[in-house]
């Protein structure tokens, strides 16, 4: 896949998740892009997915691609409310 392929996926069928999925393979460092460029990609899949789409897993496949153990993906909340 070019980049010319990855973009116009993107544009063409913004919420298409195969689409994105294997663009995001396309921008990871193992195959033509870097860490940063996977990251801005599916960070931007992220904002750009409606409510309840399953777009919005993206960044968690970029992450697991890069290596980020699961257990670092969590924060914790506290409830501001309750103090």
């Amino acid at each position: 896949m070019r980049s010319g392929r990855a973009r116009a996926t993107s544009a063409r069928a913004p919420h298409h998740y195969e689409g994105h999925w294997q663009a995001l393979q396309y921008w990871c460092a193992k195959w033509y892009g870097s860490d940063r460029l996977m990251m801005r990609f599916a960070g931007r899949a992220v904002r750009k997915a409606p409510q309840g789409s399953p777009l919005t897993g993206m960044y968690l496949h970029a992450l697991d691609a890069q290596g980020v153990p699961s257990t670092a993906r969590f924060v914790t909340v506290t409830d501001p409310v309750a103090g």
